[in-house]
């Protein structure tokens, strides 16, 4: 089972805070390699990302699937959000994160494999 119960909003509350402060570190134990590694790129190209703030987060589990051991779970968010200054309007945001984690493994936990832009 996907195991974050009502934690499904979590990650996207988290993950901007962390960037905010520059915390590589936290980001890195919750994303794949890959995915930290094109986060710190980011990070080195803009070293003051602008203030973003999370006003709202509905969070809906699409699927979970076993794939070679791994236990993939794919979770659509629609986030309203502003970044910038508090007299910016909010936008919403909708995307699609994609998590894994080992399946044989009672200690694994989930990390960020991807994130999928969602039009319209």
């Amino acid at each position: 089972m996907f195991g974050w119960a009502g934690g499904l909003p979590a990650p996207a509350f988290r993950f901007p805070h962390t960037l905010q402060r520059g915390d590589l570190e936290d980001i890195r134990k919750f994303t794949s390699p890959e995915v930290y590694a094109e986060i710190e790129k980011q990070a080195q190209d803009d070293p003051q990302p602008s203030r973003t703030e999370i006003l709202l987060v509905n969070a809906r589990l699409l699927e979970v699937r076993s794939v070679d051991n791994q236990e993939i779970a794919s979770v659509h968010y629609d986030v309203m959000m502003r970044e910038g200054d508090a007299d910016k309007l909010a936008k919403q945001v909708r995307e699609i994160w994609h998590f894994s984690r080992d399946e044989k493994s009672a200690a694994s936990f989930w990390r960020l494999e991807g994130i999928q832009q969602v039009e319209g």
